[in-house]
């Protein structure tokens, strides 16, 4: 578990995806977690941060997209027409992953082909860490039925859809992506760690 909360949540990073609140809380029941009962509320609040803050996969190699720096002319010139200046807009997703990228392939959605540009993150069978390429092989497409294979193939190429679409697939075979969603049985996940969360959680969140 503190692997993927490593990997999704970014807590020790300069820029992490958690807000304040969040992670102050996250860090508590974490350190916590040496008396046994007390992986069930860490448990918990570990869902319900994958819940609020899903997590796509990154490219095998190479830092993702999270910066302007790394967009080409032709997408920075296209987020420049909006009426708010870029750095102004996407304050808030700057150095995320993949919160960047979502917010600029949304913003850029319509101009996406007649800009030219290769997709954000991965998003076809062999652009994936070994990991997940071989979860596609031997777990997922095995189990899909040829209405879900056509499905997810009409969505190869595309990011985020076929990554999203995967995503939605995986948890539906009660499967978990490796890095990606929680590691064991998402059924498992819901069973043992679902709650409703409360007051004081979400005043932790701010």
């Amino acid at each position: 578990m503190d692997s993927f909360v490593t990997s999704a949540f970014k807590p020790d990073a300069v820029v992490s995806r958690l807000k304040p609140g969040e992670l102050a809380k996250l860090r508590s029941l974490q350190a916590a977690t040496g008396q046994n009962a007390a992986w069930i509320p860490y448990g918990a609040y570990v869902l319900q941060l994958a819940d609020n803050y899903q997590m796509l996969p990154e490219l095998p190699s190479g830092p993702s997209v999270t910066e302007f720096e790394q967009l080409s002319p032709k997408t920075l010139a296209e987020l420049h027409k909006g009426s708010v200046a870029p750095k102004q807009k996407y304050r808030f997703a700057l150095g995320k992953w993949p919160e960047f990228a979502l917010a600029v392939a949304k913003d850029v959605k319509d101009a996406r082909p007649a800009l030219g540009d290769k997709p954000l993150g991965p998003c076809a069978p062999g652009e994936f860490a070994t990991p997940v390429n071989d979860f596609l092989t031997n777990d997922l497409f095995p189990k899909l039925t040829l209405a879900e294979t056509r499905q997810l193939e009409a969505q190869k190429g595309k990011w985020p859809e076929y990554p999203k679409l995967m995503i939605v697939l995986a948890k539906a075979k009660d499967l978990s992506v490796p890095g990606v969603t929680l590691p064991g049985r998402p059924s498992l996940w819901a069973k043992y760690y679902r709650y409703t969360p409360t007051a004081e959680d979400r005043t932790g969140e701010n």
